[in-house]
Parts: C-alpha cells; structure tokens; sequence
C-alpha cells in the first residue's frame, strides 16, 4: 500500500466508525470503487468495527443468588474465627472485622455471595487457598484461614447456601499508595521505591503460582513508615470472580473500580489468556497513575461493555505529557507494561522490576519504545469508543 492509499484508508476508517451498520456496506462499495487493494485492506479493517458494535449490543447483567442471604451477625462463628461488625458490602462480596484465638492480631473475613462463584472455581477452591495461605512474604497481607460457610435462606429461597470465605490479616493506619504519595508529595525516586516493594510482593507470588488479578491502588498499602502491603491476594484469583463477571457482561454495584484496573484478556473472560502478564498490566496502570496523579483512560463511568472495549483499544496517555518527570526510559517501562498484546509486555515482574532498577542506577534498560505504526492502528481502534455524535 503507497502513502497515499494509506491516507485513504485512514480518512475511510474515521468516516465508516461513525456510520449506522446498515450505511456502510454502500459507503465502502462508493469510496473504494476503482481501487480493489484499497477495498481489501478497508474489509479487513472494516471487519473488526463491526465485531465491537456486536460486542457493544450483548446486555450486561449477572444473576446471582445474593439478595437469598441476609449478612451475618456479629458473633457468628467461622470455626476458629469470630465475626465482628460488617466493613463493606457489594453485589460479590461482604467483607467484616474478625478475630481469631490471637486478640491483638485484627482479621479481614472475606464473605462471597451465594451464586457469585460458578461451581468449577467452587470445587477448586480449597485447593487455591490453601496456596493462599502458603503465601508468606512481608509485604503480602498473610491469609490466615478460609472455609465454606453454610447459611440457611431466605422462605421462598433453596434450602441452604455455602459461602466461601477467606481471613486475612488486617493491614491498619495505611493509605492506598497513590494516595500516600500524593499527600506526601513524594519525589519520583521515593514513589519508584514504594512501588518496587509492592512489585517485589507480586513476583514473589507469581514464582509460587499464585496470581492477584485485582491490583489497584487500594490494594497497596503504605503506613507510617512507608511499609508497603498488599492485600486482597486471593479474592478474583480464588473464585474467578472476574472471569465470572466478565462472561456475564456484568453491572456490578461496587466493582468498577476493579473494571478499571482490569487486562483486556479479563474484560475477554478468557481465562486461558491470563497470566502473571495480567497483572504486570495492571501494575503499569498503578505505575502510570503513581508517576501523573491520574489514570492513563478513565472508564469507571462507563457500562461494563463499553469499558471493556476501551480497555481493549484506548492508548494510553504518554506520561510525558502529564508529567515531566516521566519521560525517557521510564515512559518505555510504563508503555512496555501496558502494552495491550500480552506477549509485547514485561514476561514477568522481575523483569519489570529489574528496568526499574536500571532507570534508577542510571543505566540502559531493556524495554523499547512501542513502533510508530502499531501506535497508530491503535490509535485508530480507540476512536471506536468515542460515543457517535448525534446529529439529530
């Protein structure tokens, strides 16, 4: 294809994304008359525009038994573990204050709803917390415990309904670790070295087979004295829960904000597809918003489906151009990261993490900066999350 084609072809594809379905088989026979090489690469093009407006039109709704319970009363007991008052409660998931035969030590007792967690990943998950509870690491909230937990529900309702759950060990006095940074006005040397504790944690985890699946900010702790813990190791990776909720196109109450942080082979549900890769992208997102004070794309706002397909195709913001600081070799790490093909991201933490450190050292890194061409196909499939414009 000459230079010229391809300016076609651009100016083809930003007018065709904008038409009705019905609209564009006629535009496309029009444009490209007289020009077969063009119509070929337009169909080829064309063909994944009209795939997403099909993944746009799939409702998005989960069923699930949740509404069947009620929540349960401080003093329940959960074998070695006594509930305390409820802490947080969504669609997926409740969370309460616990204490177990240590009175000093404060617990997390994670409560999944009833339906939330297919059967497959239900019969798998003694076998996933034991590996959760095998997890040591200083940086790692330890996982203490876990069971099923059978409640009688409501008239009306099945006879009774097994809950799993998981203990953790409270992380208490700690800020979300952008948040930590932004309030102390951390220098960038002093925010890469939060986060290369948090990384650390995760590359630890992987080595033991254990992914985390749900990184965000909140999930990484820093106190007083600037200790990093992360937390919530276990809750997607246990049940599948994103799985679970991506396959159900899922509007979720309370979960956006994990959609967020999300790869896009999980907003794919494709469990094949998800690796320690999965959560290397997820921490250049946390990187990314570490180095600007802002995410890279914003879809907490956005239906589940749409959110998705953003994920999936939205360029990310160049660093750079929201913060002098990140620019150079620390903008390819974080690009590297969140790379949308698993296999052009880091292969693992420790790579990631080894960049990092070369960035810090003041010496080359590995990563390479993302090809011109490729920057702009990307570029081009971001446009098809841009709502149409109304010409009413």
């Amino acid at each position: 294809m000459n230079p010229e084609q391809f300016k076609r072809l651009k100016d083809l594809f930003i007018a065709y994304q904008e038409l009705d379905p019905e609209e564009r088989s006629l535009y496309l026979e029009k444009a490209c008359r007289g020009d077969e090489e063009l119509r070929a690469e337009a169909e080829k093009l064309f063909a994944s525009v009209d795939d997403d407006d099909r993944f746009l039109e799939k409702p998005a709704l989960v069923q699930t038994a949740a509404d069947s319970v009620d929540e349960l009363e401080p003093g329940t007991s959960l074998g070695a573990f006594r509930l305390g008052r409820l802490l947080h409660s969504d669609a997926t998931h409740s969370e309460y204050v616990a204490q177990g035969e240590d009175p000093s030590r404060t617990l997390t007792v994670t409560m999944f709803k009833p339906g939330i967690v297919c059967a497959e990943a239900l019969s798998g998950f003694d076998r996933a917390a034991r590996e959760l509870i095998a997890l040591s690491h200083p940086n790692i909230a330890q996982v203490v415990g876990s069971g099923l937990f059978t409640q009688e529900a409501r008239p009306g309702a099945p006879d009774s309904v097994a809950m799993p759950y998981l203990v953790t060990v409270s992380v208490v006095d700690a800020l979300p670790i952008t948040e930590f940074a932004r309030l102390k006005n951390l220098p960038i040397r002093e925010r890469l070295t939060l986060f290369v504790q948090a990384a650390n944690a995760v590359h630890h985890a992987h080595r033991r087979g254990v992914l985390h699946r749900d990184l965000q900010p909140s999930t990484i702790l820093v106190d007083v004295t600037e200790k990093v813990t992360v937390v919530n190791f276990g809750v997607m990776h246990a049940v599948d829960l994103d799985i679970a909720l991506a396959a159900a196109h899922a509007e979720v109450d309370g979960l956006f904000d994990s959609v967020q942080h999300w790869s896009p082979e999980q907003c794919r549900a494709d469990r094949s597809a998800i690796d320690r890769c999965t959560d290397i992208y997820a921490l250049g997102l946390i990187l990314f918003e570490l180095l600007c004070d802002e995410p890279p794309y914003d879809v907490r706002h956005m239906p589940f489906a749409r959110a998705a397909h953003a994920i999936g195709t939205a360029v990310p913001t160049k660093p750079s151009l929201l913060s002098r600081s990140a620019k150079g070799d620390l903008e390819t790490i974080v690009l590297k990261a969140l790379e949308k093909e698993r296999s052009r991201r880091f292969q693992s933490v420790g790579e990631f993490v080894g960049d990092i450190g070369r960035f810090l050292d003041g010496t080359s890194v590995q990563a390479r900066p993302t090809g011109r061409i490729r920057q702009f196909w990307r570029r081009c499939a971001q446009r098809l999350c841009r709502p149409k414009k109304d010409l009413s």
